[in-house]
């Protein structure tokens, strides 16, 4: 059975990020696809700020994972391009 894990750091997501956190609760950027164009392109989110299980961003989007395949991707905070979780950053 997997252990949760406490993370005591500040939080900038919703509560409903920190039930059952199973992995890294670390914060990074994430993006998924929405959808796939016309020419089999998929067509991606803006980059937004997570942490904890990942099921929100810090602007209260929802974390939409294999909408279609590939998605979400995580990579490091300096990715992040979403306005309103820039905002929620600076505001710490």
């Amino acid at each position: 059975m997997p252990q949760l894990i406490s993370f005591t750091g500040q939080r900038l997501c919703a509560e409903d990020n920190w039930h059952q956190v199973l992995d890294d609760p670390a914060a990074r950027s994430v993006r998924w696809a929405r959808r796939v164009d016309r020419f089999n392109n998929q067509i991606w989110t803006k980059w937004h700020y997570t942490e904890g299980n990942g099921a929100f961003t810090a602007c209260g989007e929802s974390v939409v994972p294999f909408e279609t395949d590939g998605s979400p991707e995580e990579r490091d905070l300096v990715q992040i391009d979403c306005r309103r979780c820039l905002s929620r950053m600076s505001q710490g």
